[in-house]
């Protein structure tokens, strides 16, 4: 919305310009209000706010049997919906009117549908009858009727020696018709008027004959020019001829002019491309052509475009127009001047699904490009985003014209296919871009969350063992002494060679470092047998710091994205050398199994015991970060 300080108060004082973004958003569907009558067969249905698609109108007669009612006889008029009933409706009969689908133009939907009974009004009586016919030129007439009428149409004509074209109601007139004809007629012509046609009762027409006399038309049309600027805000050159006209000129036109700037004058001459020079819409005597399309070519040097603050003086050459019997305009010496302005700079912000990419659950960016100097406050104004069933968090822009758009986390709960709108970006120019929709799809962006973190299982820790030398005892000292540094209890059975002179190892246990030699004295002969056996001895062990398992329980199914190890922190100081271990895991699931290489205590818990990481690798099928605090994961017993 923009303010100029055009505008004044009621003293006289100019109001400060303003321009502000209203953002409207119309979610409420257009209401029925009643109808009203505007004749015997004209209804006029109401409701509370514009039209933009009448959706589907159903006509049933009494007998339930489908009344046809030309598509050119109900109009939408604003709020409105006009329906004029075909004469061949009998009149005092119930018809009922059936409405489904109507929308309003933010497309908010009627989805009731409803119904409503009108009657067609009894005929009065009174034929309606032609009551004048007048020429305006060989291709034109018009025709007047006693009172307005309908289902009057190029049906109903016929014209001598030609064919209708055209008929139009005069937008004041009601009773007046334009008819146009496909070629041009001269002298007395016979035009004939048939009766089908109606007033608005209902009540069918008289017929019409009448010989009109159409004037040979000798007279060659004038053009004039002057400049305007059109709804763009750009200058266009507009010719306006002293009657109906068609344009007969083709290819390049060249008028001879001359151009005067700063008290120096150039002579050479105009140029446009006839195909640049276009009717106004609903007129057939004027014509436009931008400035933006013609060239000055000065008498020595090569075409350009027209320059700012440049006083024009054109000469129109012949045969430019042509009426409708085919005379076309002389030729016409310093026939129109005008001096260039500017142009408004008509850029602005575009774009198309390309430029809209989505980065990730919670991000999207918006590609401007750099093409248009952009109003960066409208840029980064997030109310002019929008993402369906996602909360829009913040904008920023960087140099090249890309918009980085935050969600809100948590606030798109379901994957798949999203409206996205951007509206209200501006260029520095002023010009607004043309709102842009189109669809992305999006991954939903809700968080998991850590429920609990419990104590599952402990193994214990255990103390340090010390070692204990084993005792060798023979089974009989009188043969064989044995000795033994180690710790390995057992019993084993040594056999005397006599050719090695050596007792060696024959079943039993094997005992490594175990030595079995003779008894000081012994008179061996060779096969003796002796058992030694080894005991009290006892290994050492080192203490162990035991094991705890944690299992942890989240808000939806989660992956472990690769093996991490979480520091464990007991009474909020980190304890040194012990980690917890998560393995990784792409088998989605709400719990997570967490190994601590110590046995926690009771005391331990209720110090209390956290798990922190810089990531903690817990990821939904969504792709969803898990959401833990910074101070960590709380372990609890139960």
């Amino acid at each position: 919305m923009a303010v100029t300080d055009s505008v004044k108060t009621t003293a006289g004082d100019k109001v400060e310009a303003s321009t502000k973004l209203v953002k409207v958003e119309d979610k409420v569907a257009p209401t029925y209000v009643g109808f009203t009558k505007e004749n015997a067969s004209t209804f006029v249905f109401n409701f509370s706010e514009p039209i933009n698609d009448k959706g589907s109108i159903v006509f049933k007669n009494a007998d339930g049997s489908i009344l046809t009612v030309p598509s050119s006889d109900i109009t939408v008029d604003g709020s409105s919906i006009k329906v004029v009933l075909p004469a061949s409706v009998e009149a005092g009969k119930d018809i009922t009117v059936s409405f489904a689908g109507l929308t309003d133009f933010a497309t908010n939907i009627l989805e009731t549908p409803f119904s409503v009974t009108i009657q067609k009004g009894a005929k009065d009586g009174v034929a309606p009858e032609v009551s004048s016919l007048t020429p305006v030129n060989a291709k034109k007439f018009t025709i007047k009727f006693s009172e307005e009428v309908q289902g009057f149409d190029v049906a109903d004509l016929t014209v001598a020696n030609s064919s209708v074209k055209s008929v139009t109601q005069d937008k004041t007139d009601k009773t007046k018709y334009v008819v146009e004809l496909d070629t041009a007629v001269s002298g007395l012509t016979k035009v004939d008027v048939s009766t089908d046609y109606a007033d608005l009762t209902g009540e069918p027409g008289k017929a019409f004959t009448q010989l009109v006399d159409f004037t040979a038309d000798t007279v060659k049309p004038t053009a004039t020019a002057a400049i305007s600027v059109n709804k763009d805000g750009n200058q266009v050159l507009t010719f306006t001829t002293s009657e109906d006209t068609t344009k007969a000129v083709s290819g390049t036109v060249t008028l001879p002019a001359k151009a005067v700037k700063n008290f120096v004058t150039t002579t050479g001459t105009l140029t446009f491309d006839a195909s640049k020079l276009v009717p106004v819409t609903g007129s057939s005597t004027q014509y436009t052509v931008a400035l933006a399309d013609v060239k000055f070519t000065p008498a020595s040097g090569s075409a350009a475009d027209l320059v700012k603050d440049t006083t024009y003086t054109v000469d129109l050459v012949a045969d430019v127009f042509a009426d409708v019997t085919g005379n076309k305009n002389e030729a016409k010496t310093a026939a129109f001047s005008f001096t260039r302005g500017a142009d408004k700079d008509a850029s602005k912000p575009v774009l198309t699904a390309g430029n809209i990419t989505v980065v990730d659950n919670d991000t999207f960016t918006v590609d401007f490009g750099t093409s248009v100097e952009l109003d960066n406050s409208t840029v980064v104004n997030k109310a002019n985003y929008y993402v369906a069933g996602a909360t829009i968090d913040s904008v920023t822009l960087d140099g090249s014209g890309k918009a980085t758009v935050k969600l809100v986390s948590g606030s798109n709960n379901y994957t798949g296919n999203r409206t996205v709108k951007v509206t209200g970006v501006k260029a520095t120019n002023g010009n607004v871009m043309d709102d842009f929709t189109t669809t992305k799809s999006f991954n939903e962006n809700v968080k998991p969350t850590v429920q609990s973190a419990k104590v599952t299982n402990v193994v214990k820790a255990t103390d340090a063992v010390t070692e204990v030398k084993a005792t060798a005892v023979s089974s009989d000292e009188t043969l064989a002494t044995a000795t033994y540094d180690g710790t390995q209890n057992g019993s084993a059975v040594y056999t005397y060679n006599n050719t090695t002179s050596a007792w060696e190892y024959t079943s039993g246990d094997v005992i490594s470092g175990l030595n079995v030699a003779s008894a000081v004295g012994a008179t061996l002969a060779g096969g003796e047998q002796v058992t030694v056996t080894t005991t009290g001895g006892v290994a050492g062990a080192s203490a162990t710091a035991g094991t705890t398992t944690i299992t942890l329980t989240l808000s939806e199914e989660v992956k472990v994205s690769a093996n991490q190890d979480y520091k464990v922190y007991i009474a909020g100081k980190e304890v040194s050398g012990t980690v917890a271990s998560v393995t990784a895991n792409p088998t989605a699931s709400k719990t997570v199994t967490v190994s601590v290489n110590k046995e926690l205590t009771s005391t331990d818990i209720a110090n209390g015991v956290t798990l922190v990481s810089d990531d903690y690798k817990l990821v939904d099928t969504a792709t969803n970060t898990a959401d833990i605090a910074s101070t960590g994961i709380k372990v609890t017993l139960n």
